[in-house]
C-alpha cells in the first residue's frame, strides 16, 4: 500500500498554531475601606480589644481560622459539615462533571480516527455483475472489509481552541464557586454555633426573669388582698409576667430552630442530637482580626475570582464567534482492505486508501453567525459589569463589617456596664433587705432587671461574634 501524502495535514496544523489570542485582563474596580479614624485597634469590651493583623497577599485562603474561637465543639461541627453537608457534595459533583466535560471537549481538537471491520454474506443474481470482479465469480460469497478512517477539522482561526479556553475558564469558575460554598458553609456553621450558645444563655436568664415576675405577681395579689394595692397595680404585674413568658417561649423556639439549622448544615438526621457549645463563655472571641488591602482582596475572594473567570470565558467566546465566521478546512482519509478471505485482506491488490481536502465558507448562516458574535460581545460587556459589581460589593461589605465591629464593641461595652450596674443594684437591694430597709419584692424586681440586662449583654456579645465571623469570611480567610 502506498504512503498517503501528509503535506495538507502538516500545513493545517501549522496554521492552527498561529490562531491563539490571550484573554484580556478584567478591570479592577477602584474602591477602598478603612476603619473609623484609621484605627488599628477596636474599642475594648468584655476584656477584649480586637486588633487588626495584616495578612500577606495570597491566591489561596488561609488556615483554619475558626480555630481562633478556641472551641473544640465548633471545630468538630465544621469537620462534620465539610464531610457530610449535602449541598457541598452537590457542588463537588458539579465541579467533577465540569472537569469531565472540559476533558471531553479537549479531545475534539485532535484528529478523529476510527477502525472498522465488516463481514457480509451474500448471493448475487446471475443477471447482475458480481462485486468480486473475477471472470467466473461464485454467486454465493463472503466479503470481509477492514479500514481505518481519519478526519480532522483544522482549527486555523482558533474557534475550537477559544471555545475550549472558554470551557476551561468556566470550569475554573466552578472551582471558585465550590470554594466560596465551602467558605460560606464554614462561616454559617460557626455563626450558628455561636448563636445557639448565646440563645442557651438567654433562655436561662429569661426563665429567671419570668420566675421573678411570677413571684412579683403573687406578692401583688397578696398586697391587693390586704388592701395595699389596687387592680391597676396587679394588672401591671400580670402584663409583666405575660411579656416575660412570651420572651422565654420565643427564645426557646429560636434555640430549637438554630439547633435544627446546625443539624442541616452538618448533614445530620433530624432525630440526631447536635452537640454545640453550652454557653457563649465556652467560645473565645478572637483578638487578632485579618486585614487585607483592597488591591489584594481580588486574589483572595472566590466570588471575585469566579467573576473574573466569567469575564475571561466571555472574552474567549467572542474570539470563538469571530473565528466561526471564517472558512473551515477539513481533511479526511481512509485506508483498508477488502477480500473474500480474511488472510488476504491486504494482499493481491485488495488494499485501498483515499485522502480528501475540503474548504467551506458559511453562506446562508452568515447572518446568524454575525448576530452570535454580537451576542458574545454583549455577554462580554455584561461580564465586565458583573465583575465590577462583585468587586464593589465585596469591598463595600468589608467596609460595612468593619464599621459594624466598631459599633459592636461600643454596644457590648455599654451592655457590660448595664449588666454590672444592675448586678450591683441587686446586691445593694439584698443588703438593704437584710437590714429591714426594703422587702422581698424589691429584691425580685432588682433580680428581674439584672436578668434582662444579661439578656441584652448576651445579644450584644453574640452580635460581636457574628460580625467577627463575617469579617473572616469577607477577607477570604
Amino acid at each position: 500500500m502506498k504512503a498517503a501524502p501528509v503535506l495538507p495535514l502538516t500545513v493545517a496544523l501549522l496554521l492552527s498554531a498561529c490562531a491563539s489570542n490571550p484573554p484580556p485582563t478584567p478591570p479592577v474596580a477602584s474602591s477602598t475601606y478603612a476603619l473609623e479614624g484609621d484605627r488599628q485597634v477596636l474599642p475594648e469590651a468584655s476584656g477584649v480589644a480586637q486588633k487588626f493583623a495584616a495578612q500577606a497577599p495570597s491566591n489561596t485562603p488561609g488556615g483554619k481560622w475558626w480555630a481562633a474561637f478556641g472551641s473544640p465543639r465548633i471545630d468538630a461541627l465544621v469537620d462534620k459539615a465539610l464531610a457530610a453537608n449535602p449541598s457541598l457534595k452537590a457542588q463537588d459533583a458539579t465541579l467533577s462533571a465540569a472537569r469531565q466535560t472540559y476533558a471531553a471537549q479537549a479531545s475534539t481538537l485532535w484528529p478523529q480516527a476510527s477502525a472498522g471491520y465488516t463481514f457480509q454474506r451474500a448471493e448475487n443474481a446471475n443477471s447482475l455483475s458480481s462485486p468480486l470482479g473475477s471472470s467466473n465469480p461464485p454467486s454465493l460469497y463472503s466479503l470481509r472489509t477492514a479500514q481505518v478512517t481519519v478526519s480532522y477539522t483544522a482549527d486555523i482561526w482558533g474557534a475550537g481552541r477559544e471555545g475550549l479556553r472558554a470551557e476551561k475558564y468556566q470550569t475554573q469558575g466552578i472551582e471558585f464557586q465550590t470554594e466560596a460554598a465551602r467558605q460560606a458553609l464554614i462561616a454559617n456553621v460557626v455563626s450558628a454555633a455561636v448563636q445557639a450558645a448565646a440563645l442557651a444563655d438567654q433562655v436561662q436568664v429569661a426563665a429567671r426573669a419570668a420566675d421573678d415576675s411570677e413571684k412579683l405577681l403573687a406578692y401583688a395579689q397578696k398586697q391587693k388582698a390586704l388592701g395595699n394595692m389596687g387592680d391597676v397595680d396587679v394588672a401591671n404585674f400580670v402584663n409583666l409576667l405575660a411579656l416575660d413568658r412570651q420572651t422565654s417561649i420565643n427564645l426557646r423556639h429560636a434555640l430549637f430552630v438554630q439547633l435544627r439549622l446546625i443539624g442541616t448544615l452538618t448533614g445530620q438526621e433530624s432525630a440526631t442530637p447536635v452537640e454545640v457549645p453550652a454557653s457563649l463563655s465556652e467560645i473565645r472571641l478572637p483578638d487578632d482580626l485579618p486585614m487585607v488591602l483592597p488591591v489584594d482582596i481580588v486574589n483572595r475572594r472566590p466570588d471575585i475570582r469566579y467573576a473574573a473567570m466569567q469575564f475571561d470565558a466571555a472574552a474567549a467566546q467572542v474570539h470563538a464567534a469571530k473565528a466561526a465566521r471564517l472558512p473551515v478546512i477539513s481533511l479526511d482519509g481512509s485506508a483498508g482492505g477488502a477480500s473474500t478471505e480474511l488472510a488476504a485482506l491486504f494482499t493481491h491488490g485488495n488494499s485501498f486508501w483515499s485522502l480528501g481536502v475540503g474548504i467551506a465558507e458559511p453562506l446562508t448562516g452568515a447572518v446568524g453567525l454575525y448576530h452570535q458574535q454580537k451576542a458574545a460581545e454583549a455577554q462580554l460587556q455584561a461580564a465586565q459589569a458583573q465583575y465590577q459589581s462583585t468587586v464593589q460589593s465585596a469591598l463595600g461589605g468589608i467596609a460595612d463589617t468593619l464599621d459594624a465591629l466598631s459599633a459592636d464593641a461600643r454596644a457590648t461595652a455599654a451592655a457590660d456596664n448595664q449588666a454590672t450596674t444592675t448586678a450591683q443594684l441587686l446586691e445593694d437591694q439584698k443588703r438593704q433587705t437584710s437590714l429591714g430597709q426594703s422587702g422581698d419584692a424589691d429584691v425580685l424586681a432588682a433580680d428581674r432587671a439584672a436578668a434582662q440586662a444579661l439578656v441584652s449583654q448576651s445579644l450584644a456579645r453574640s452580635q460581636r461574634y457574628a460580625d467577627t465571623v463575617a469579617l473572616f469570611l469577607a477577607m477570604g480567610s
